[in-house]
């Protein structure tokens, strides 16, 4: 992988984390398009850090209320005024809305990863999660905030997640079709949906870092990785701060208009061309 290359893919991770058109089936299709190999141990990391990267950055404010209220929340034993009890009781809930993912992945990311990869697998979620999100965008009654989110929102939330594991669906699109679902507000959604994947992706991170310390990252992909890393991180930024702005003004149509041209594209090049796919 040269350096133009970690670039072009590390903003295309960054990109397709945040906005709802799938991330997978964009790493099968500009890879395949433009006759590059994306299968780096370097890379997969150094996404998943610049993504992390990203989230915390945009997000930084709240991570630090959220985090200091909850230590204020333990440390007075739940005796605190409103807004600190409020916000430590969002960090509870962020991490219990985590648990369904983290537990789907330890049961089932190996089998997911080695056989939901099909490019006509990830095709059908790809344009069958459209349908999801056009349904949930028309349905959803769009009246609460992000901050009347309850336990039980995020825990829903946070299945939908899980099922993001699976290569295709979009854990941004799936999370906000839940949160539009469950009767918020479209940036609210969008909201929750970003401070849930902070967690996970740090997990994904961790687990990522195990195998590649066990396997040993070549000095050679050191420089790809921190290129990929920041890449990542500021596409990541920038997407984020663009959707949470689209989304208080429009809805989700335009994603997925454009998530259904995805999965016409991925079943088109399998079959013009489906050996050369990966």
């Amino acid at each position: 992988m040269t350096v133009f290359q970690a670039i072009v893919l590390g903003a295309v991770q960054g990109a397709t984390e945040f906005i709802p058109v799938s991330s997978t089936g964009h790493l099968i299709v500009v890879p395949w398009l433009l006759g590059w190999n994306a299968n780096s141990l370097a890379f997969d990391l150094a996404t998943h850090v610049g993504t992390l990267a990203g989230v915390l950055w945009y997000f930084w404010r709240d991570w630090v209320h959220i985090l200091s209220s909850l230590a204020r929340l333990a440390l007075n034993r739940g005796r605190c005024d409103d807004p600190t009890r409020q916000a430590g009781l969002i960090g509870l809930y962020i991490v219990a809305g985590c648990v369904p993912a983290a537990l789907a992945g330890v049961a089932f990311g190996d089998v997911i990863e080695e056989r939901l990869r099909h490019p006509l697998f990830v095709a059908a979620t790809t344009g069958g999660v459209a349908l999801v999100m056009l349904a949930a965008d028309r349905l959803g009654r769009k009246e609460r905030g992000w901050a009347s989110a309850e336990l039980r929102d995020w825990v829903l939330i946070g299945v939908a997640q899980a099922l993001a594991l699976m290569p295709g669906v979009s854990r941004s699109g799936i999370t906000i079709s839940a949160g539009l679902a469950l009767g918020l507000q479209r940036d609210a959604a969008a909201r929750c949906s970003f401070l849930l994947s902070a967690p996970i992706i740090a997990g994904a991170a961790g687990l990522q870092l195990g195998k590649d310390f066990r396997s040993g990252i070549p000095l050679e992909e050191l420089q790809m990785f921190i290129v990929a890393a920041i890449s990542a991180g500021v596409v990541g930024y920038l997407c984020i701060r663009f959707l949470l702005d689209y989304l208080r003004q429009r809805g989700l149509a335009l994603f997925v208009y454009y998530r259904l041209a995805l999965a016409a594209l991925i079943v088109a090049l399998y079959f013009w061309r489906g050996q050369g796919m990966p």
